[in-house]
């Protein structure tokens, strides 16, 4: 998967958010509307799911309007998942918590002058882009 090129598709893409929206189908048409509204009463049509309004068909309309809505945080956790893997320094599956229990506990290595808070996106956002200097 590459990453900067779906940073660049999404980039690119109409702004969202994006909905599904079923048709009547007492009107004679069955299909789902995906569309965006990225300001109040500026609702754009991107694409039709066509077909009958079935479980699979709307589930077919409410990933693309999801995902696309999603696309900006899974692309960020997954360049933070990539950060991470390559750092992977071992793995203590009896690691002793301070209550004598066992823990399992992922180590990875990372320079000293990166700091690590509470907020976990964050820190590994900040050390990613320390190493990018």
């Amino acid at each position: 998967m590459n990453l900067d090129e779906l940073e660049r598709l999404e980039r690119d893409a109409t702004e969202g958010p994006w909905s599904s929206t079923p048709s009547d189908p007492s009107q004679g048409y069955e299909c789902f509307w995906i569309t965006a509204c990225p300001e109040i009463n500026q609702e754009r049509e991107i694409a039709t799911v066509c077909g009958p309004q079935n479980e699979r068909n709307t589930s077919n309309a409410a990933l693309i309007a999801a995902l696309r809505n999603a696309a900006r945080e899974l692309i960020a956790d997954a360049r933070r998942y990539r950060w991470l893997k390559e750092r992977l320094h071992g793995v203590d599956f009896n690691y002793m918590d301070a209550d004598n229990r066992a823990n399992s506990v992922i180590v990875f290595k990372i320079d000293d002058e990166v700091r690590m808070s509470g907020n976990l996106d964050l820190s590994i956002d900040a050390a990613i882009a320390q190493e990018q200097k």
